[in-house]
């Protein structure tokens, strides 16, 4: 498994060693991939350009379903 530093639509005209020492360049699809580790395979570039939704954690849930952050609950709580 590689790690993909960079993902260029064109080739960029600097070396990938300006992104990581042991970063090499390679050519996957369409896309010119600077990453470590070794070539890059169509699925990791497929997973870096459409990342999974992220997870919300239960206070991200709460704060969503009051539409007031924690925060923003307590200093109202705290008021005179």
């Amino acid at each position: 498994m590689s790690t993909i530093r960079v993902l260029y639509e064109k080739e960029p005209d600097f070396p990938a060693t300006d992104q990581h020492p042991d970063a090499v360049r390679y050519k996957v699809g369409k896309w010119t991939v600077d990453a470590i580790g070794g070539e890059p395979t169509p699925g990791e570039v497929l997973a870096v350009l459409n990342p999974p939704p992220r997870i919300r954690t239960p206070r991200e849930k709460v704060e969503a379903a009051l539409g007031i952050t924690v925060a923003e609950l307590k200093a109202e709580l705290a008021r005179p």
